[in-house]
């Protein structure tokens, strides 16, 4: 069996392919593969379209005795064991992450063993952008609460849910989290452009490949140019732009990037959930009204409170499982209003049962985990992988 598609090289090596549709696989630094859905009209029609691209792949995978895994992390390696792919781009990443953030190099490990599921939104104006930047922002980790599925690290339970979002608390704080701004009333693309200007690249590309940039703001690279007498072009802002890995992501659209990976039977549940709150209005502001209002750091500290506790964890006196379950049910407000207006179609809202599920009972996909761990998976690679692979029957809710 074979994915027909177009394929993409970098210093020789394939990196990735075009598929028809406009879907595209790349892959990541460490070897992760990362499905990237073409656009589609509806939620369910994004979740059809990549669990049969995810199926096939993993049918090529298997032709070669190879198990394709999704979730949040790969539980059995250390930071510093993935192999990386050897372009020059990842050798310039590895140098720049030696020098960034608590864990320096080993940054780069937790790039690799990191595999997320992230959902991208479009917006119409600069208020638009406001008001679902503004609103994804500060309502992330009450809803990350709900995702949170990584227990296990180098093959132990980590006494904590999401051993992803722990590691990212620790990365470079100027490309990774949240940027100064983030718990504004406003945002503005203008926020955001003064916020990148300020920022250097970490690389360019060239005519000859990529190679080191000036370790300057690129606003200074904006007034003076490089060294090499060039100015600063389109592409140089585009790389800038995809240099920062902030937990909601500004680019051509909003990317969430900050919810830990459901197993593959549920990731439906991330786009479904987004954008019940995102595209339309009412549930989108009362979302905002009821997440906004905390500093930065408390946001932070939230962040950190639910990687360890997940559900269970409180801000400002109150339960974050109350408040996710607000969110879950706006989010559901949100796709019946669009049903209603036939921009989404009725089974939409089943992909937000799991969801149901988990806030009922407390228990996320990370509970149970770490219960099948030393339960039914008695510890066991080979049976996580079996239970969790692309293609598995196996049902953790």
């Amino acid at each position: 069996m074979a994915l027909d598609g177009v394929p993409s090289f970098e210093d020789g090596l394939l990196t990735g392919a075009l598929l028809p549709g406009g879907a595209r696989l790349c892959l990541e630094p460490g070897g992760a593969i990362e499905y990237a859905s073409a656009p589609a009209a509806d939620v369910h029609g994004v979740v059809t379209q990549a669990l049969e691209a995810l199926k096939r792949l993993a049918e090529v995978a298997s032709d070669h005795d190879v198990a394709l895994l999704n979730g949040a992390f790969l539980p059995f390696d250390d930071l510093r064991d993935p192999h990386w792919v050897p372009t020059t781009r990842n050798r310039l990443m590895l140098e720049h992450y030696s020098r960034t953030g608590t864990f320096g190099q080993a940054s780069m490990g937790m790039s690799a063993l990191a595999i997320s599921t992230q959902a991208t939104f479009d917006y119409l104006s600069e208020e638009d952008l406001n008001r679902k930047l503004r609103m994804q922002m500060a309502a992330l980790p009450i809803a990350a609460a709900m995702f949170v599925n990584s227990p296990l690290a180098g093959g132990r339970l980590t006494g904590g849910l999401s051993e992803r979002m722990r590691l990212l608390l620790g990365e470079d704080p100027s490309r990774f989290g949240y940027p100064p701004f983030a718990m504004s009333e406003s945002i503005s693309a203008h926020d955001w452009t003064r916020w990148l200007l300020s920022l250097p690249l970490v690389y360019r590309r060239t005519p000859e490949g990529y190679t080191n940039a000036p370790d300057v703001p690129l606003g200074e690279l904006l007034e003076h140019g490089f060294d090499d007498g060039n100015a600063l072009t389109e592409n140089d802002w585009h790389m800038q732009l995809s240099q920062v890995f902030t937990h909601v992501r500004l680019r051509e659209t909003l990317e969430v990037r900050l919810d830990d990976g459901p197993p593959h039977p549920y990731i439906g549940a991330i786009p479904a959930f987004w954008s019940g709150l995102t595209y339309h209005p009412a549930s989108r502001d009362a979302a905002w009204e009821l997440a906004r209002g905390r500093t930065l750091v408390e946001q932070l500290e939230l962040v950190e409170d639910v990687s360890r506790v997940g559900l269970a964890a409180k801000v400002a006196g109150h339960s974050v499982r109350d408040l996710a379950a607000e969110l879950l049910d706006l989010s559901r407000l949100g796709l019946e209003a669009r049903i209603k207006r036939g921009l989404e179609r009725p089974e939409t809202l089943d992909l937000l049962s799991p969801l149901d599920e988990i806030v009922s009972s407390g228990r996320t996909f990370a509970d149970r985990l770490a219960a099948q761990w030393t339960g039914e998976l008695n510890q066991s690679a080979a049976r996580y992988v079996e239970a969790y692979r692309i293609g598995s029957d196996f049902r953790p809710c």
